[in-house]
């Protein structure tokens, strides 16, 4: 079956999969992901395996969306406002959950002490597509939804340094490799901060080009473009592009007085990228390792 012709499939079983879980008080996104489990591998082999591996790409462009738009959140105006609750409750969060992690991992279902250590970094992340998913389907707003966007962004670059300690952990645990302290730490430390300052100088120029722009139709253009070369020179400078694009929103918003109307215009280009997303995320569930 043509590809097109599948995608075609997958967004129209998506859509309705989505109105049904509202229908019975659910998110859109539980319909999105059940669709997905249905076409895939593991119920109807609509989508194979390799069909998954090629559409890849909508993941990445999806993420980098929902990057952008928390950074969105980042205003310093309203960040002094929030103090200092928003870091407590992130490093509560991931360290919280690491501890829980490890030691059931470790202590009581007896896996080796690496394994349990990656274990616990991988499960400190957090998902922001299907936070914002959420929020953006009954419309949250106020104090909870304010300070949970800045937890997810700190949440995302604990998760970036926390994997790169527990990576280099590892190695020394369970290869018997030489890791130096700047390996176990350098590396994680500079990702992030090279991630910040590629993000720092994306948005500088989205904010440069966002004036310039004439009607919504290019100013949309202008920004899709932005967030996919800053997700390609992220990847191609192994930097992280979750964390590239956070800041190339928080840069914007913070510079430009009507970052709302560039925010306002890539709200009608999501919808079918964040369904695909989600209903392909569902599709790579293989229900046989359950």
């Amino acid at each position: 079956m043509d590809m097109l012709l599948k995608l075609a499939i997958v967004v129209l079983v998506g859509c309705l999969a989505g109105r049904l879980a509202k229908t019975l008080k659910l998110s859109n996104v539980f319909g999105f992901v059940i669709a997905g489990i249905i076409l895939g591998p593991s119920c109807l082999k609509l989508l194979s395996s390799q069909d998954l591996s090629s559409l890849g790409i909508i993941a990445e462009i999806a993420v980098a969306i929902v990057a952008f738009k928390i950074g969105s959140e980042f205003v310093v105006r309203d960040m002094k406002k929030l103090g200092k609750s928003f870091v407590v409750i992130t490093f509560s969060e991931v360290f919280g959950t690491i501890l829980v992690v490890f030691a059931t991992m470790y202590f009581l279902f007896k896996q080796d002490f690496a394994f349990s250590l990656v274990m616990a970094s991988i499960a400190a992340a957090t998902a922001p597509a299907a936070t914002i998913m959420v929020m953006r389907q009954y419309r949250a707003d106020g104090p909870v939804t304010r300070t949970l966007l800045p937890v997810i962004a700190l949440d995302g670059v604990l998760g970036v340094l926390l994997f790169g300690i527990a990576i280099s952990i590892t190695r020394v645990v369970a290869l018997g490799a030489e890791v130096s302290v700047w390996q176990t730490v350098g590396r994680p430390v500079i990702e992030i901060f090279g991630s910040l300052a590629l993000g720092a100088l994306f948005g500088l120029a989205l904010t440069f080009f966002g004036q310039k722009a004439g009607d919504s139709d290019e100013l949309l253009v202008t920004t899709i473009a932005m967030i996919l070369a800053s997700t390609a020179v992220a990847k191609v400078l192994t930097l992280s592009p979750l964390l590239t694009n956070i800041m190339m929103g928080a840069v914007l918003v913070n510079l430009t007085q009507n970052s709302n109307r560039i925010f306002f215009s890539l709200n009608h280009f999501t919808p079918p990228i964040y369904l695909l997303f989600f209903t392909l995320a569902g599709a790579r569930f293989d229900l046989r390792v359950l």
